[in-house]
């Protein structure tokens, strides 16, 4: 949101889907999908976000809206976007993630020839940046464990 804000974008936030009560700051989640030029998901997957876009959602967007998902596989029902990509409901996706990974049994995203629709092998968040921090983590994981306090523990 910063870079966007940075680059002149104006940045809108949705609430929760089926949200009763708008916090401040955000939008009713299908006012944030109508007016929005870019839909960028960032969300993890729970049975609350599975399955959050679909065909009723992107029916609610702009002709020349563009979908973005570097979240998770899943969140996105990839018929209904797929559907939406070849009817010009919307105009394009770029996609990181898949509801497989990795696409074992084929998916309608891979199988197509669109030229409004980007997938990448799930590698969005492997910046330089992103590297270098996760290298500093693990050292500061390992100093720590050999210091005897541990951090970072999976229970």
């Amino acid at each position: 949101a910063e870079i966007a804000t940075a680059l002149g974008m104006r940045v809108i936030f949705a609430e929760h889907k089926g949200a009763t009560a708008v916090r401040p700051g955000r939008l009713a989640f299908h006012d944030a999908l109508e007016q929005a030029d870019v839909v960028s998901l960032h969300c993890p997957l729970t049975p609350e976000t599975r399955l959050l876009i679909g065909a009723a959602e992107l029916a609610r967007m702009k002709p020349n809206a563009i979908l973005i998902n570097t979240a998770r596989g899943g969140i996105v029902d990839e018929a209904a976007l797929l559907a939406a990509l070849q009817s010009g409901r919307i105009a394009g996706a770029g996609v990181d993630v898949l509801s497989e990974e990795p696409p074992r049994n084929g998916n309608p995203l891979l199988d197509a020839d669109l030229p409004n629709l980007i997938v990448t092998p799930h590698t969005a968040w492997a910046s330089v940046e992103t590297v270098h921090k996760l290298a500093e983590q693990l050292i500061g994981n390992i100093e720590a464990f050999l210091r005897g306090a541990p951090r970072n523990l999976v229970g």
